[in-house]
């Protein structure tokens, strides 16, 4: 591999501890995404999924994931069994390492903090610093390289659940169009596995008693939080929830980081790029400038020391 080559390379370790080795996104992969960003059919998280399969060169460690092997390349079916905290990683660092910005993303706002104040600003996240990312838990890593499920208990049932994967995506989709109106149901239905007790075809009942079966009530609030927790103690990922402050009413709220919005240049490079470059103009004009005095200083000596008496 030639230095060019090396340069256009990088590897990184995901939050389960799969390592992968990625090249930097180039022009094309850009205008795939603008294209799809464009077409209002277009899927932009298929897109984006197929421009960060290509991206991908091979796998260094396969990590938890026994179907992988050192040297492999990804398709995109291969995230369908990868858990979704590593694939959002992975076009984190993919957008890190391509652009010479390293992940300084530009997030337009509108002001949330309550009142009437909607005072619209940016704010720039650092993604490298400014997000918290967890990484998979060494018992979650063994049971996922095991194969094994995980289990905990809500609303005194014994719930066993998957970790958040591709094909829990894919079911999570499948959920809300089945159950119209039930989406906070449908994304926890994608993650459960069984529940001790209850009929598989009764679980939407048993999450939310919104269904035919009257035997269900629902859970409470507390049960369902109970259960994200349980889900989110075993996976791993990166919490893409920030704080910003309105510099107009001085307000705070939260926002999230836009999943599309990772792979676009920063609206500040440029920007930027112009700044670096007036302040090298300015640094000219002053080394010009003391060039310049010093010469006038040694022409100006040099006049006194003619016009003094007995030089002549």
């Amino acid at each position: 591999m030639d230095q060019n080559q090396s340069a256009m390379h990088e590897t990184f370790q995901l939050p389960s501890k799969m390592k992968l080795k990625f090249r930097k996104l180039m022009l094309h992969d850009e205008s795939v995404l603008a294209d799809a960003m464009n077409d209002k059919r277009a899927d932009i998280e298929e897109t984006i999924e197929q421009i960060v399969t290509s991206c991908v060169v091979s796998v260094v460690d396969p990590g938890p994931y026994t179907k992988l092997k050192e040297g492999d390349s990804l398709t995109q079916r291969s995230w369908l069994e990868i858990l979704r905290g590593d694939y959002f990683c992975a076009c984190l660092k993919l957008r890190e390492m391509s652009y010479r910005d390293r992940g300084k993303i530009d997030v337009d706002l509108k002001c949330d903090a309550g009142g009437t104040c909607k005072h619209e600003f940016a704010v720039e996240v650092d993604i490298s610093n400014d997000l918290i990312y967890q990484e998979l838990p060494e018992e979650s890593f063994n049971r996922l390289r095991e194969g094994k499920s995980f289990e905990t208990i809500v609303a005194g049932r014994k719930v066993q659940f998957m970790l958040s994967m591709g094909k829990s995506q894919h079911l999570a989709r499948k959920y809300m169009e089945q159950y119209s109106g039930r989406t906070m149901a449908a994304g926890l239905r994608s993650r459960i596995i069984s529940v001790e007790g209850v009929e598989s075809r009764d679980i939407m009942d048993w999450l939310d008693g919104q269904g035919k079966n009257p035997e269900y009530m629902g859970l409470t609030a507390d049960d369902a939080e109970d259960l994200r927790d349980a889900f989110d103690a075993a996976d791993c990922g990166v919490d893409t929830t920030l704080e910003a402050k309105c510099p107009k009413c001085h307000g705070y709220f939260d926002f999230v980081l836009p999943f599309t919005g990772i792979f676009l240049p920063s609206k500040n490079i440029t920007k930027r790029k112009k700044e670096a470059r007036r302040k090298k103009r300015q640094q000219r004009r002053t080394i010009l400038s003391k060039d310049l005095d010093v010469t006038n200083g040694d022409l100006m000596s040099e006049e006194i020391q003619e016009e003094k008496p007995g030089n002549e």
